[in-house]
């Protein structure tokens, strides 16, 4: 069987922006941004403008399985990323204030 070869125009018209990718999976353009920022999609800059490859949209889908290896019980994994959640990147645990304003923050970016 012979694998089609595809040209570099057929994967630059592969390539979306954010405010395409945005509309495609019905997110918001900050939450995509946020992504490619903190390494979880790939993308990459033309200029000021990020452009993501279709084929990273794989990334999403894998990456959110990858987080989740515990899935034999998920109510011991579910405890364990609310605990978590709810450590300070020193170690300390936050307050229920900080944790529920951090909530509202994540809920409203998207």
């Amino acid at each position: 069987m012979a694998t089609k070869t595809r040209s570099l125009t057929e994967d630059l018209e592969q390539l979306f922006s954010v405010e395409e990718l945005a509309a495609y999976l019905k997110f918001k353009p900050a939450t995509i941004r946020a992504m490619l920022r903190r390494g979880e999609l790939r993308g990459f800059k033309v200029g000021k403008e990020w452009r993501i490859p279709r084929t990273a949209l794989a990334d999403i889908a894998f990456g959110i399985w990858r987080d989740r290896e515990d899935l034999a019980d998920p109510a011991a994994a579910v405890a364990r990323w609310r605990e978590e959640d709810q450590l300070k990147p020193d170690g300390t645990r936050k307050t229920r204030d900080e944790y529920l304003k951090e909530l509202i923050a994540w809920k409203d970016e998207d």
